[in-house]
């Protein structure tokens, strides 16, 4: 039976409880062996570099994902650097993994941009599109061809968590504890 894998990319700025309560229940609603938590170079989605580093943001996400059952984390964008196009880790994965099913793990409301990202109808190809809906919100796959995942709704960002860290405010239990540590130890965001 082929290995089924699924891949959450984002910025990770920092990485939190939302972005890991998401990839634990994809995981478990479609039955994935493991999930991949992929940090980005560069979002060809946002105009600004993102506040910490590419290694920084890697450590987190390592930091975050320890112990948790069937949660990767892999450094594929950064070893690529420039802009980093879902497409090129797409066809990467694929390459290195022949035989896995490869599951695209997305927001609904990244769905609904999903037709113009960079090669869709081929992102579509490679991989099962899995649609994450956020509080029993439903999902409009529109015409793209997706299955369900759903969440309790998590109102947490790493926009707030930065502001947080900026204002001298406490961010534990906002994100796990090793990442509240390393932001504190490398005084990320202040």
């Amino acid at each position: 039976m082929a290995q089924r894998i699924g891949i959450v990319g984002g910025t990770f700025d920092p990485i939190h409880i939302g972005h890991l309560i998401l990839a634990v229940r994809a995981r478990e609603q479609r039955a994935l062996d493991c999930v991949y938590l992929i940090p980005n170079w560069q979002s060809p989605l946002k105009s600004m570099a993102p506040r910490a580093s590419f290694d920084d943001r890697l450590t987190m996400a390592q930091r975050a994902v320890d112990g948790i059952d069937g949660l990767m984390v892999s450094d594929i964008e950064g070893r690529r650097g420039g802009v980093s196009y879902m497409i090129d880790t797409l066809r990467q994965l694929h390459d290195d993994h022949a035989e896995a099913e490869l599951h695209l793990i997305i927001g609904a409301d990244a769905l609904r941009e999903l037709p113009q990202w960079r090669e869709s109808e081929e992102i579509t190809r490679i991989a099962t599109i899995a649609a994450v809906s956020r509080g029993g919100e439903t999902v409009d796959t529109g015409d793209v061809d997706a299955v369900a995942v759903s969440m309790p709704r998590i109102d947490v960002s790493a926009s707030d968590i930065r502001e947080r860290v900026s204002a001298g405010k406490s961010i534990d239990f906002l994100t796990p504890a090793p990442v509240v540590a390393y932001i504190r130890e490398q005084q990320l965001y202040g």
